[in-house]
């Protein structure tokens, strides 16, 4: 038979159609971070195939266009369900896909409805095929059933090797904060190239590190996942020291609020970075200077003292330095250092009453008993009914040998109702300075003749107790 030549408007459509598919593989290609295996490999195929009716369109195969309208209408039936949140969420993707679809369903109907397409498509079958003419049907045949076939692998082989494009160093350097990105695009890249799996050791362990960052920022940090994020990332020996401080010093502050749970697991976390930041800073004297405070609220009295003494040259009048270790040495009976520290927190804050509480306790163990009298006077002038002053300024009278001041100063503190002669009673029975079968106080403020005469023994035996030695 004789074939009448191509029409325009089929040349035209066919145009169309290739270059949608070519715009179609671009979109996937460049979309491929935003969806998963399945969709780009459907997206493939499904391209492949359209090319595949197309090129049997070519061949004046009728059948082609109509097969292509049933998937064009299928694809914007699809495109119609979700294509109002795609505005909201993506318009310049969502117009450009309404565009595409637009243009793939007036390219297949210029294949049908003309006139001069109808007729072109007509001539084919109007009298029986040659020889030729079933040889090339077959070509094409197998040239359209290769074209889907191929397009089915190709998508099948995309969704296998699952091939990934992604710069991850670039993902790193976003985590890192390195390229000023917002706070939620940094998170983002932290998870994403975390579970990854491309990073190990130190640069994996500073990922972990500016996530946990990024956590703690938020306005409800999760506690476990922070200490999840810092001991996986000390785990893997992080080589950034100042996100090891800052973190450490955010968890040991926390460790402090009384309505925070698992505060004793807080502090071992933020020991564990601050350690850790030292190791790699040392001379870094503020990680040093903030491990110490943290393992103090550790209860690591000998390692804290350590730590903060290796900071002091560094913060020589820091007050809360000073204090920290003021009550450490008094804690570990070093009483000349202690007095030495207060009088260095004195020194920057005056009148500073823990210091001046610190001083006074270690002057009473060196038996600086006038100078314990001057700090408990400066200390009552502020909080006049405090029992611990009171003690202390009997204790201070006793030391002198003053056993009437110090006999003056339990009466006055009983009636001032600074404690009580039932609390005095419970001393002196587990000083075993007075019998447990003694009578008991007729009332807050009367001890008894028993009682008395018991405190009245005490005092003239130089107030003996178990916390001070005193002459």
């Amino acid at each position: 038979m004789t074939e009448t030549r191509m029409p325009g408007v089929i040349r035209i459509a066919i145009a169309l159609w290739v270059g949608l598919s070519v715009v179609g593989v671009i979109v996937v290609s460049t979309l491929r971070d935003a969806f998963d295996e399945t969709w780009i490999a459907l997206a493939l195929g499904g391209h492949a195939i359209n090319l595949a009716l197309v090129v049997c369109a070519a061949a004046q195969r009728k059948w082609a266009p109509r097969v292509l309208l049933v998937f064009v209408i299928l694809g914007i039936v699809n495109m119609v369900g979700g294509v109002s949140a795609m505005f909201v969420a993506a318009p310049v993707l969502a117009s450009a896909t309404v565009a595409i679809n637009a243009a793939a369903l007036a390219g297949t109907l210029m294949m049908m409805l003309p006139e001069d397409a109808a007729s072109w498509f007509d001539s084919r079958t109007r009298s029986g095929p040659t020889a030729a003419e079933v040889a090339a049907r077959r070509r094409n045949v197998l040239g359209t059933a290769g074209a889907v076939v191929g397009g089915i692998v190709l998508g099948a082989g995309y969704w296998i090797a699952d091939p990934d494009f992604t710069d991850w160093q670039a993902m790193r350097l976003t985590c890192l904060g390195e390229d000023e990105a917002p706070r939620r695009a940094r998170l983002a890249a932290c998870t994403e190239t975390i579970e990854a799996g491309e990073f190990t050791g130190p640069d994996l362990a500073d990922l972990y590190l500016a996530r946990t960052e990024l956590f703690i920022d938020s306005p409800y940090p999760g506690l476990q996942t922070i200490i999840h994020g810092v001991e996986t990332a000390l785990a893997n020996r992080p080589s950034d020291a100042g996100a090891l401080v800052r973190i450490g010093s955010w968890l040991s502050d926390r460790s402090a609020d009384p309505f925070v749970g698992g505060a004793h697991i807080l502090r071992q976390t933020a020991v564990a970075a601050l350690e850790d930041a030292v190791r790699l800073a040392p001379e870094d004297m503020e990680a040093r200077r903030l491990l110490g405070f943290a393992l103090w609220r550790a209860s690591r009295i000998d390692d804290a003292i350590a730590a903060l003494e290796a900071a002091r040259p560094a913060y020589p009048q820091d007050p809360v330095v000073l204090a920290v270790l003021s009550e450490g040495y008094l804690e570990r009976d070093r009483h000349e250092d202690a007095v030495e520290a207060a009088d260095g927190v004195l020194a920057a804050v005056p009148g500073d009453l823990n210091a001046l509480n610190l001083r006074a306790h270690a002057r009473l163990q060196l038996g600086r008993y006038d100078q314990v009298l001057e700090d408990v006077a400066a200390l009552k002038q502020r909080v006049p009914d405090q029992w611990t002053l009171s003690f202390l300024e009997l204790l201070a009278h006793c030391g002198l040998g003053d056993h009437a001041a110090a006999r003056a100063e339990i009466d006055r503190a009983v009636s001032a109702g600074v404690t009580t002669a039932p609390r005095w009673r419970h001393r002196l029975v587990d000083w075993q300075r007075l019998d447990e079968a003694a009578p008991e106080p007729t009332d807050d403020t009367t001890p008894g003749p028993a009682l008395e005469a018991a405190l009245d023994a005490w005092v003239n035996d130089g107030c003996p107790q178990p916390d001070y030695t005193l002459p």
